[in-house]
C-alpha cells in the first residue's frame, strides 16, 4: 500500500533554554519561555489537526543556555513530559556550544540534553539520517557545533540542521573568516534546505529552489540594537508542497520586557575611564617633577576640563577623586593608607 504520510517540519534555532533572568531582561524568564514554548506545542498541534500533516519540531542547536545548568533539568523535564501529546512526538536538536561541556565528546551523556535524550524527551541528529517516508521522502542530517556537514545521498531530498556561524551579511567590523549563507548553500548542493543556529537572528535565503534559513533566538538576552529588533518566530517547511513559511511567536514588545540600564551604566563608567586616563596621561607629559603638590595639580586639572569640555559627570569624579587623594596624603595624585589615587583609575 501507497505511503501517503504528509510531514510539515517545524523549524527553531537558539532556544536558550534557562531559568536564570539576564541583566537585560524585566520580566520573569521561566513565565516568558513557557509562553513561547506553549504556542509552539499548540500551534503544531491545531496545525496537524487542520491538516493531517505529522509536524516534526527541529532545533540547530544550543537548546540550552548552559550545558550543565543542573537546576533547568526538572523543569524542563516536567515541561516536556507534560505537553508532549504522545510518546512519539520527539524533538529532533544537534549541539551548540551552550550544550556542550567543554567541547568533549566523553561528557556528552552528562549534560542537560543528554539526560533529556536518555529520557526520551529529544533525539539527536547526525550524519546517519532521520528517514521520513510518505508522499515525499525526506532525510534529515544533523551537524553538531564544530563538525562539518555530512555528505548526503544523492538524488534525494535532503536537509541539513547545522549549529554554525553562517551569516546573511557582514555585521560588524573586521569580520572575517565567516560563512555567508549564499556561500554556504552553493558549497553544499546536494541539501534542499540548510537551517542554521549560532547567530542569533533571522535570515532567509533562497537560491532557485534551495534555502538557507536562521530563526533567531528564541529569548532575547540582551538589549542591543539586533535584540531590540528581533522577533521571536520559527519556519514551517512542508516537503510535498516545497513551501517555507515564517510564523512570529506573539510576546511582549522589546521596549517592555528588554533595559538597556547597565549598558548606559557600563558606557558611563568607560567614558569616565577615558577621561581619567586621558588627564593622566597629559599631566605626566607636561611635568618632569611628576603630580607635585595639590596647588599645581588643582589649576592643570581645571585647565583640562575647560580645554576638553568634560562633561558635568566626570568633572565632578576628577575634582572628588583630587580632594580624596589630598586628604588621604596631604598631596595630590599620591597614594597612601585609606586613599587611591587620581592614577589609580589609569588603566594600565
Amino acid at each position: 500500500m501507497l505511503d501517503e504520510t504528509k510531514y510539515a517540519l517545524l523549524l527553531l534555532s537558539d532556544m536558550h533554554l534557562r531559568l536564570r533572568t539576564p541583566e537585560a531582561r524585566r520580566d520573569n524568564v521561566q513565565e516568558a519561555l513557557e509562553k513561547k514554548l506553549y504556542y509552539i506545542y499548540k500551534w503544531c498541534r491545531d496545525y496537524s489537526e487542520r491538516t493531517g500533516h505529522i509536524v516534526i519540531k527541529l532545533c540547530a542547536g544550543d537548546f540550552t543556555d548552559m550545558a550543565r545548568d543542573w537546576h533547568v533539568l526538572p523543569w524542563v523535564m516536567e515541561w516536556l513530559t507534560e505537553n508532549r501529546e504522545d510518546e512519539d512526538e520527539m524533538l529532533f536538536v544537534v549541539r551548540g556550544q551552550h550544550d556542550s561541556y567543554m567541547y568533549n565528546n566523553e561528557s556528552k551523556k552528562a549534560t542537560i540534553i543528554g539526560v533529556l535524550e536518555s529520557a526520551g524527551l529529544i533525539s539527536f541528529l547526525g550524519s546517519d539520517p532521520l528517514r521520513l517516508g510518505g508522499a515525499c521522502p525526506v532525510n534529515i542530517y544533523g551537524c553538531d557545533y564544530g563538525e562539518d556537514a555530512p555528505k548526503p545521498e544523492r538524488g534525494k531530498v535532503n536537509i541539513l540542521v547545522i549549529h554554525k556561524m553562517v551569516l546573511s551579511k557582514k555585521v560588524w567590523a573586521y569580520q572575517q573568516e565567516y560563512e555567508y549563507a549564499d556561500r554556504f548553500l552553493a558549497r553544499n548542493p546536494a541539501y534542499k534546505l540548510i537551517l542554521c543556529g549560532d547567530y542569533h537572528y533571522k535570515f532567509y535565503y533562497r537560491l532557485v529552489n534551495r534555502y538557507i534559513v536562521n530563526t533567531g533566538c528564541l529569548f532575547r538576552k540582551t538589549a542591543n540594537k539586533q535584540d531590540i529588533a528581533h522577533i521571536p518566530g520559527f519556519f514551517v517547511y512542508v516537503p510535498h508542497l516545497d513551501s517555507l513559511r515564517w510564523h512570529r511567536i506573539p510576546c511582549e514588545p522589546a521596549s517592555k520586557v528588554l533595559t538597556r540600564e547597565h549598558l548606559d551604566a557600563a558606557e558611563s563608567e568607560k567614558k569616565l575611564e577615558r577621561v581619567v586616563d586621558k588627564f593622566a596621561s597629559a599631566l605626566v607629559k607636561s611635568t618632569k617633577t611628576g603630580l607635585g603638590e595639590h596647588k599645581k595639580l588643582k589649576p592643570a586639572l581645571i585647565d583640562f576640563i575647560r580645554i576638553n569640555k568634560v562633561g558635568n559627570t566626570e568633572k565632578r569624579f576628577l575634582l572628588q577623586a583630587l580632594e580624596v587623594g589630598k586628604d588621604a596624603t596631604g598631596k595630590a595624585g599620591r597614594k597612601g593608607k585609606g586613599g587611591t589615587s587620581l592614577l589609580s583609575r589609569r588603566k594600565r
